[in-house]
Formats: structure tokens, sequence, C-alpha cells
């Protein structure tokens, strides 16, 4: 996929985006693999089409809905609403069950900064350890263990938007031009009051 969407940054045909990774994939490719990969890349909606066309302003009143909604909610009922064994998931098979094979993931222990991890979900669900990223639990420096919802390319891309004098090639791995996919939302507010996160702090304390 990472390959067919540099294909159709490029502007190239389907036909020969799926010629010219026949040609020089370095693996055997699964029945029909190449041909589903590039089809979804070329029939996914154009980014712009995401783009919000408006702000949405901040509501106290709807968040204080969602927090007494909330209440009494906690690490136990999560856990039983889980399809997937909370207590013995780690990192990177939480990564396992959000990204599809082949798909790449930004980490990083530091928002600030433009230099990440690319983590690959393997494509044949063979060799992964789930105890690869064991070291995000506790990370020993940064801001804590990050990584974008949705996933990337996984290769350093030149924006002119970005150009600075701290980044005179505009270089980015994790902007929105590097999303390969936009499948998961990320809700965040500056406005918040603290008091209303209380109670989503006791699902995730327990």
């Amino acid at each position: 996929m990472t390959a067919a969407w540099a294909a159709k940054r490029a502007g190239c045909s389907i036909e020969a985006a799926l010629a010219n990774i026949e040609l020089k994939i370095s693996r055997t490719a699964k029945p029909n693999e190449i041909k589903d990969a590039v089809s979804k890349v070329y029939n996914s909606v154009p980014q712009s089409s995401y783009l919000p066309s408006i702000k949405e302003s901040f509501s106290s009143d709807a968040l204080r809905r969602v927090a007494q909604a909330l209440d009494g909610f906690g690490i136990i009922e999560l856990s039983e609403r889980s399809p997937v064994a909370s207590d013995s998931c780690t990192p990177a098979k939480v990564l396992m069950h959000l990204f599809m094979p082949g798909e790449r993931v930004f980490l990083c222990s530091d928002m600030s900064v433009r230099e990440g991890v690319i983590w690959e979900r393997d494509p044949d669900d063979l060799s992964h350890d789930p105890r690869a990223l064991d070291a995000l639990i506790e990370p020993q420096e940064g801001q804590g263990a990050w990584f974008l919802c949705n996933p990337v390319i996984g290769e350093w891309q030149s924006l002119e938007r970005l150009i600075s004098p701290g980044n005179p090639n505009g270089m980015t791995l994790r902007s929105e031009e590097c999303l390969t996919d936009y499948r998961y939302l990320v809700l965040e507010s500056d406005e918040a009051p603290t008091e209303l996160f209380e109670c989503f702090d006791r699902v995730l304390d327990g």
C-alpha cells in the first residue's frame, strides 16, 4: 500500500502502479494482494474531501453529558466489553488489533519533534514479537508513549508548507499528507475544564 500511495501521489495510472509494484516487489505476494491494495488506494476518497469546512466549537454541556453517562463505569466494565483480553495485551498487540497487515504506524516519546519510530504490521501476521514494543510501557525519556491513530506512508516526505529555518526541506513523517487512511478520530480540547475529565481518569486508572 505504501508503494501504491507513492504511485498515486506521483500521478501514475492504476495500470502503471500495478505493473511497477509487481515488477519490484521483493517477496512473493499473496493472490490478488497487489491488485487489492492498489485498488483500495486508488479508489479511496481524496484527502481534501476529509478536511473540515468549519471549526467545531467546544460545548461544556455536551462533555458534561458524556461524563455523566460514564458515572460508575470503570476498568472492570471496560474490560468486560473489550473483545480482546486487556490484561495480557502488549503495546505491539494493541497496534496489531488496530491496524491491518502491511500498514505502518508512527511512534514517538516526544510529540514536539519530527523524528520517531515507524512500526510496520507484518503482512503475513507470522513473525511479530508481541513484546517488541514493551519499552513503550515505561519510556526512559520524553513525554510518554504516543502513536498516530491512522496509518502512515512510513517514509520521509518533503512539504513546502513545512519549510522553516529549523526544517529547510520541510521534511516530515507525521503530517496529514503522510496518512494513508482516515480510519480513527481523536477528539481533543484546550478549553474543557479539568473536573469534567475525572470520570475518564477513573476508567483508565481503575
